[in-house]
């Protein structure tokens, strides 16, 4: 068995097809397909089937690919320190972090018991959209991820819910909907509404709403950043509904946060990481961690 195999049939899975894994390998598909065989005649049982959408993994191709993966981040891990003659370093975790979670409640955490864990962990966070946030962890470019686990599929994931955040409105106390009591999504229709993309259902729920009462949904601005609509929102160019995360940071800039009765949506903030490093000693004393600062999560009355 040879790392090439394995790093062959890790590209495989990721890029759905021999022809893409090739190119991404910079090897011919037939000699990457010779080397799967041989690998495959090695494990004794078939690891990929060509299907109408493209290769897909047999069952014991799931099973190698678990195991290839581990010993390529366990190879690339050891490659790198011996580059950089850091043995004697602090174990590094990286984390994707979803963006709204980074600007409002990662500060929070790294104020708190995160920064001073017992094994003394180094901490390398990157900002990526939840997509993106699930891509890196299942390559092995992150070891954790944290996001909306509401809005994004995590598929094979192993994951772990942390907290639950409500959404609110958020608009300039002298709107007309600033002091309305019983605030439901209809009431929205008579204004401009800046649009956070990742708010479950939320547009299509205008839509319909303004659709039903022959009205046209006036949505200036969207955006996957929350802290970018919120932005909007401060400046006075409309209203929206974010989590209620930003509650703090609405109060330092003076903005009116209601509650909306019929939009009880919430923001599944949670943990993701591949199934093969549930073991890691730092993996799990990282989680225990995040366990704890998940309360301070919770947005002040």
């Amino acid at each position: 068995m040879e790392m090439h195999q394995l790093r062959y049939l890790e590209a495989v899975a990721r890029c759905g097809s021999m022809m893409a894994a090739a190119s991404t390998c910079h090897v011919s598909q037939p000699a990457l397909s010779v080397q799967i065989r041989k690998l495959e005649e090695e494990i004794g049982a078939p690891l990929l089937v060509r299907g109408p959408r493209g290769t897909e993994l047999t069952p014991a191709g799931e099973r190698t690919l678990i195991a290839s993966r581990k010993i390529l981040r366990e190879v690339e891990l050891l490659q790198t320190d011996a580059k950089r003659r850091t043995f004697h370093q602090r174990p590094i975790l990286r984390v994707a972090v979803q963006p709204h979670l980074a600007t409002e409640l990662l500060p929070r955490l790294l104020g708190g018991t995160l920064s001073n864990t017992s094994r003394g962990l180094r901490l390398e966070f990157r900002e990526r959209m939840p997509e993106r946030v699930v891509a890196s962890v299942r390559s092995g470019g992150s070891d954790l991820g944290l996001l909306d686990l509401a809005t994004t599929p995590i598929e094979a994931m192993d994951s772990e819910e942390l907290a639950r955040i409500p959404y609110a409105l958020f608009c300039r106390p002298d709107h007309p909907l600033a002091q309305k009591s019983g605030l439901k999504l209809a009431h929205l229709l008579d204004h401009a509404v800046l649009l956070f993309e990742h708010s479950p259902g939320l547009a299509q729920r205008l839509h319909a709403l303004a659709e039903r009462k022959g009205k046209e949904l006036n949505a200036p601005f969207s955006s996957e950043y929350a802290v970018t609509v919120f932005e909007f929102v401060a400046s006075g160019a409309g209203i929206a509904v974010l989590p209620v995360s930003f509650a703090a940071r609405a109060r330092r800039r003076h903005l009116a946060i209601r509650p909306l009765s019929d939009y009880t949506e919430q923001t599944v903030i949670g943990a993701i990481w591949r199934p093969d490093l549930a073991p890691v000693p730092f993996i799990q004393e990282t989680l225990e961690h995040l366990r704890q600062g998940a309360a301070s999560w919770a947005p002040a009355d």
